[in-house]
């Protein structure tokens, strides 16, 4: 390496190379820049250095360019056998008046965080801001799928970054062989080329670009060939928002739903934008850092996720300093958790679709309740397969607090765990509220409105309602919100929405374990939470007890009467406040409904699917002859 930095300093006048030979620095250098009329700088990770005081002349620059070959038609050039890359400033004239000398390195095991992914043969695109180490980090993957792979692997180098100048390319890339292109704007061409002359396993590119080269990769990938790539883009969502690229992530396209699509989706929205086709590669991984890494092992359900709640949810992984791949997900670490692993893979873990397991239809309805839309049965102990985890970690790329008994379990979507843990904390109620990331073991989910009314987050309020599980939505994401519902569901302060004993919010023994009150056999119970006029005004007109058995009322009407029969169902009489509870239960089931009578004995009439005010004239029967039994708190028809 020093001797490959000796040739970059050679291009420079004898007093700055000497200056830069004489920084304690040197072997760190990134680059150096020499603009005519200014004086010279030399880039180091700390900071920029001056080299002199003296300005560049355009002799100083001829000096330089004689050394080197002709520049491309992108304006760089090379030093014979090296990673360097010279970069020409040009004026009107095409006279060089500035230069940019960038040291290139073969990094051994800057690739590590992807070693595994790679090896398993999977397509792998990266991202990052410029200088960031794309380039460095593919050319050591190309070493490691050549060398100790065996793989037969091409390079399609743009601008001679990867393997060097000249027809000899670097060591640095194994026994990878390498193209080079004779016109940028004819890259595309030369990937095709690659494919159908030299047979690869693996096609390794640098900076695909524009359109017709995404069209390329997407050609070669349905091929059967792995491809490594680095693209242009510092994240997964500004990729996405790229029409020139965005057909590597599987293109997006605008859909219009039908009115019973969008009203099951929530939201209202009638236009929604998803994702168009499979993505060409199997993992996208955004470079933050040389040792820091956010990958997105699935990249269909990262781009899904995104254009649905604007959150791809990536799992960080970086090297500590002893060289261990070290991996946790970003909710993890805002809390400053982490957890060392032997392997890369292990971090990343595999996708729904990539593990056996999920596709085991009894593992499916217990963990989703999806058999005839009842209550789930309790998930397995152990999944298929021999996986002792209750459910697979690696989905919501997130792991659930330790629980104390007794502690109310709470799901949430659309909020910062980290930030709802720093509020329990700061309001000693760590025991008492535990914050989890399986849906199916939650007491209640307690969502942003916003993002719970969004498209994509349909499966929210399915899985919830599939548990039996209540959805709490706030307004707002503030402080004083948060404090408001945490301290509300742990029972400090009672009230209808309480779903923690009062005594175990307090620190006493509760006594048995974890209560579920009748009010959370509710299905999609959704209170309003929340600062603001009329936030949990309906809501606070019920007792716990008369709401609780309105909404059960409801439900059973509804799975009993009304969905099974066709026939229309009437409920007992109940106060403004319980009834617009129960209106919100019914519009979860997609069914209408209407208020009848007035005063003291209003009630909902709930109309079957496709139901007009019409259908009152039959009406299947009332509710209120019905005989009634307690049922655990709650209140069922008799029969």
């Amino acid at each position: 390496m020093q001797a490959e930095l000796l040739e970059l300093a050679d291009l420079l006048p004898h007093a700055l190379r000497t200056a830069l030979l004489l920084h304690e620095d040197f072997l760190e250098v990134l680059e150096v820049v020499m603009d005519v009329g200014r004086p010279p700088l030399a880039r180091f990770p700390a900071g920029d250095v001056r080299l002199s005081e003296q300005r560049i002349t355009y002799e100083d620059l001829d000096l330089a360019v004689a050394k080197l070959g002709d520049f491309g038609g992108d304006n760089r050039a090379g030093i014979d056998r090296t990673l360097h890359r010279i970069s020409c400033l040009r004026n009107r004239d095409g006279r060089v008046i500035g230069l940019t000398c960038r040291a290139g390195r073969a990094v051994c095991g800057s690739a590590a965080l992807a070693a595994d992914l790679v090896a398993d043969g999977r397509s792998l695109l990266l991202l990052g801001r410029p200088g960031v180490g794309k380039t460095t980090s593919v050319r050591e993957i190309a070493r490691l799928l050549s060398e100790e792979h065996r793989r037969r692997v091409v390079i399609i180098d743009t601008s001679n970054e990867i393997g060097g100048d000249g027809d000899i390319p670097h060591p640095g890339i194994g026994c990878a062989r390498r193209m080079q292109v004779a016109e940028v704007e004819h890259q595309h061409r030369t990937m095709i080329e690659a494919v159908e002359n030299h047979m690869p396993e693996a096609l390794v590119i640098d900076e695909i670009g524009n359109e017709a080269e995404a069209l390329a990769a997407r050609s070669i990938s349905q091929r059967g060939i792995q491809l490594i790539a680095t693209a242009h883009g510092g994240d997964l969502a500004t990729l996405v928002r790229n029409p020139a690229l965005a057909e590597l992530v599987g293109g997006i396209q605008s859909v219009t739903l039908g009115d019973e699509e969008a009203r099951r989706r929530g939201g209202g929205r009638k236009s929604v934008l998803e994702r168009a086709q499979p993505p060409t590669f199997d993992v996208a991984v955004e470079l933050l850092g040389r040792r820091k890494w956010r990958v997105h092992a699935d990249l269909a359900a990262a781009v899904d996720r995104l254009l649905a709640d604007g959150d791809a949810r990536g799992q960080l992984v970086t090297l500590d300093a002893e060289g261990a791949v070290v991996s946790v997900s970003e909710r993890e670490a805002e809390a400053g958790e982490a957890s060392p692993m032997a392997t890369a893979a292990d971090a990343w873990g595999r996708g729904p679709h990539e593990d056996p397991s999920w596709q085991d239809p009894a593992w499916q309805d217990a963990a989703w309740g999806a058999a005839a839309g009842g209550p789930a049965e309790s998930a397995p102990a152990a999944q298929p397969g021999g996986s002792s985890a209750a459910w697979p970690a690696a989905f919501n790329g997130q792991e659930e607090d330790a629980a104390p008994e007794g502690a109310v379990r709470i799901y949430t979507f659309g909020l910062d765990d980290g930030r709802c843990r720093q509020v329990l904390a700061a309001l000693g109620l760590s025991n008492a509220v535990a914050l989890t990331r399986q849906m199916h073991e939650c007491d209640a989910v307690m969502a942003l409105r916003e993002r719970l009314r969004a498209p994509g987050a349909e499966w929210v309020r399915d899985s919830a309602r599939a548990t039996g599980v209540p959805i709490f939505s706030l307004r707002t994401t503030s402080d004083a919100t948060l404090v408001k519902a945490l301290r509300t569901l742990a029972g400090v302060d009672p009230s209808a929405l309480t779903l923690g004993d009062p005594a175990a919010a307090a620190g006493a023994d509760p006594g048995g374990g974890r209560r579920r009150p009748a009010a959370l056999r509710a299905q999609d119970d959704v209170a309003r939470l929340g600062s603001g006029a009329g936030a949990g005004s309906y809501v606070s007109q019920a007792r716990a007890g008369d709401r609780g058995a309105a909404l059960e009322e409801a439900r059973l009407a509804v799975e009993r009467l009304v969905l099974p029969g066709g026939e229309a169902a009437e409920l007992l009489p109940r106060a403004p406040g319980v009834l617009l509870c129960q209106e919100e239960l019914v519009r979860s089931y997609g069914l209408t409904s209407e208020t009848v009578g007035g005063g003291a004995s209003a009630r909902l009439r709930i109309l079957p699917p496709h139901g007009t005010a019409d259908a009152s004239a039959r009406i299947g029967r009332e509710w209120s002859g019905a005989p009634w039994r307690s049922v655990g708190g709650g209140v069922a028809a008799g029969g």
